[in-house]
């Protein structure tokens, strides 16, 4: 009891104070709640900045568009008008990828009726972090917000997670499951008239992001398929690929999603012969282009991104004329300018509802079971690999000397391990932080799928017991407690980094200390490439075709990130998930492994939450891509409010 009223005392007061510089920054003309950088002009239409960096909003998942305007005299239907759902609405089932070896689907038209692009949308991210427009160096949180603007994919995904065509217009396979020939879009420009998109940039597009020092997440799935031992890509001219997969084809399906047409994850194309001609530091820092339906005109670390609309681009014309995207870390400074009509939308974190309910003409875009939040543990690397940059340090008490699972060394870490989880109430995490909107979370990685644990689903759960978690702690030596280093890392989720700061207050009943480390991800991200971080971290993902997408990606060796665990049990079963084609075996397999990450406790789930991003009185909703709205996509369809 002691901890949960600690707890509740904690966010209340946190609450509080943020809520009263809140109202007190919208009261007054210009939001005063930090003062603006010497360098920026004092122009009425700039937003504010920060003093100093804070924890990020957070973001989310697909679902129909909806509008909510708060006040009292809205025409808008009641329900419209509510708080978000209290539980995470399952994804949808048509969420997952539809490119199986069938005939060519017919194209989704997306071309409308053009109408001139006006005016400027502003919008507020928690993070941007330093451009990288070189698809091998973009990582998080540069992906997303790439792909958002600037950059295009071969597929895009529809607001039901269905693959649709893009720059690829249709495709077909062989017979045997193994060779897929995919025609192009013709005549589609590159940005500034940096000349056409052929299937020779597609090819240096993918030859660039699995090249050395690539950051790409999704490297090992990007080399089965692109680069299978005695196939590869051809192009047969120049709006004609051919990729064979030869004996990996039937996992094609799986693959293909996760690493071009899922929106974080999505492979960009982009112009090889720019690159060459600038080099990556000019063409991927001062100079980016794309095929987008943004083009760059400035970008200022840790400031603002300007884009403006491609006129006549071969898609869709954007509705607005400008965009300005800026990096706001403070929550309370971006709802400041929010409530000043500074901005039109914002990264916005859930307990900041009430408030923003007030801003008249304020509608919402909500989006149901947005992402899935988590705590990783570092250091648990049980395959000695000679390239392995830190070894594994089994000094630290939840990092066995032993890789084996029935010996006593793994079971006096694992005790430990266990106790970590079961000391955090979650409950009282998604009532008081989330505002019950969302839901505790025992399974990593399964948002959506979570039918089909089958009889696992109620068997696999952290039941909250502080009690049995000193007493695990007593039984593997740990009684007095030891210290951890918390990283407080940004994700676009609501509550992550505040889930962290909480944890932490519940571990210090069962005397776990941390020290807390606050990091933008952009700044953290190479930890997980190097294995280097001894700790623990808040982290999140979005909702996934399948767990085995991010089993595949970060809980293997092969894996360029990786959230803290390796294991030769897992490289073995993930592999042999992988190679399965069969869909309702494959599930079998990844059951087995949700099972024994459960019963290791090698992982730390915490909740599955809503989002929604608040709209200002210029912009009405529109329908976004599924599944991994961690920035707003689709972007160019935003319309001006009616």
């Amino acid at each position: 009891m002691a901890a949960t009223s600690l707890i509740r005392s904690a966010i209340f007061g946190v609450l509080i104070l943020a809520l009263t510089l809140v109202v007190a920054c919208g009261a007054s003309e210009e939001p005063a709640a930090a003062p603006e950088p010497a360098q920026r002009a004092q122009a009425e239409s700039q937003p504010q900045q920060p003093a100093a960096p804070a924890e990020p909003a957070a973001m989310a998942q697909p679902a129909p568009e909806t509008a909510a305007p708060p006040s009292s005299g809205s025409s808008q239907p009641a329900a419209q008008q509510s708080a978000p759902a209290a539980t995470v609405a399952p994804r949808p089932a048509g969420a997952r990828s539809t490119l199986v070896p069938t005939p060519t689907p017919a194209p989704v038209a997306e071309v409308m009726e053009e109408q001139a692009s006006v005016g400027t949308l502003n919008v507020a991210y928690s993070q941007l972090g330093p451009p990288k427009f070189i698809p091998k160096l973009s990582g998080s949180p540069q992906t997303a917000i790439n792909m958002s603007t600037v950059w295009e994919s071969m597929w895009h995904s529809d607001s039901q997670g269905n693959v649709i065509p893009r720059l690829v217009k249709e495709w077909s396979v062989s017979d045997d499951g193994n060779v897929w020939t995919l025609h192009l879009e013709e005549g589609v420009p590159f940005h500034k008239g940096k000349g056409i998109m052929t299937a020779q940039d597609m090819i240096w597009s993918t030859d660039n992001i699995v090249s050395e020092g690539t950051v790409s997440g999704r490297l090992a799935q990007r080399q089965t398929i692109f680069y299978a031992e005695g196939g590869g890509m051809t192009a047969v001219d120049d709006y004609t690929l051919q990729v064979d997969t030869t004996s990996n084809g039937p996992r094609f399906d799986l693959t293909w999603y996760s690493t071009s047409a899922r929106l974080t994850g999505a492979l960009p194309v982009m112009s090889g012969a720019h690159v060459d001609a600038l080099g990556e530091e000019r063409a991927g820092v001062e100079d980016p282009i794309g095929t987008g339906p943004w083009q760059h005109v400035e970008h200022k670390t840790s400031e603002v991104w300007k884009l403006e609309a491609v006129q006549d681009h071969w898609r869709k014309t954007p509705n607005f004329a400008e965009l300005n995207l800026w990096e706001i870390a403070e929550e309370s400074t971006r709802i400041a300018n929010f409530q000043a009509g500074k901005m039109d939308s914002i990264h916005m974190s859930l307990e900041s509802l009430p408030v923003i309910e007030q801003v008249e003409g304020v509608k919402f875009l909500r989006l149901p079971g947005g992402g899935q939040t988590h705590i990783n543990i570092h250091g648990q690397m049980y395959i000695d690999r000679p390239d392995l940059g830190t070894p594994r340090n089994s000094d630290l008490p939840w990092i066995s000397s032993n890789p084996d699972v029935s010996s006593a060394e793994w079971e006096q870490a694992r005790k430990v391990r266990e106790a970590m989880s079961i000391a955090v109430d979650r409950q009282l995490i998604v009532d008081e932080l989330l505002g019950g909107a969302g839901e505790v979370n025992h399974t990593f990685g399964w948002m959506g799928h979570e039918a089909r644990l089958n009889e696992l689903q109620d068997s696999l759960v952290y039941e909250y017991d502080p009690d049995r978690a000193r007493q695990l702690m007593e039984e593997a030596g740990y009684g007095d407690g030891f210290d951890i280093v918390m990283a407080l890392t940004t994700r676009p989720f609501p509550g992550t980094v505040q889930t962290g700061e909480y944890v932490c207050l519940m571990w210090e009943e069962i005397g776990i200390r941390c020290a807390q480390e606050r990091s933008q991800m952009s700044a953290f991200r190479p930890k997980f490439v190097d294995r280097s971080h001894e700790g623990v971290n808040t982290h999140g993902v979005g909702p996934l075709p399948e767990p085995l997408v991010t089993y595949s990606s970060s809980l293997v060796s092969a894996g360029i990130i990786n959230y803290g665990i390796e294991h030769p049990w897992l490289d073995a079963k993930i592999a042999e998930a992988m190679a399965t084609f069969d869909d309702e075996q494959r599930f079998v397999l990844q059951r087995e492994v949700a099972q024994w990450v459960f019963d290791n406790v090698v992982i730390l789930p915490m909740y599955k939450v809503n989002w929604i991003f608040p709209l200002g009185p210029n912009l009405d909703p529109w329908e976004m891509a599924c599944c991994d709205a961690r920035v707003l996509f689709d972007l160019e369809y935003a319309p001006h409010r009616q």
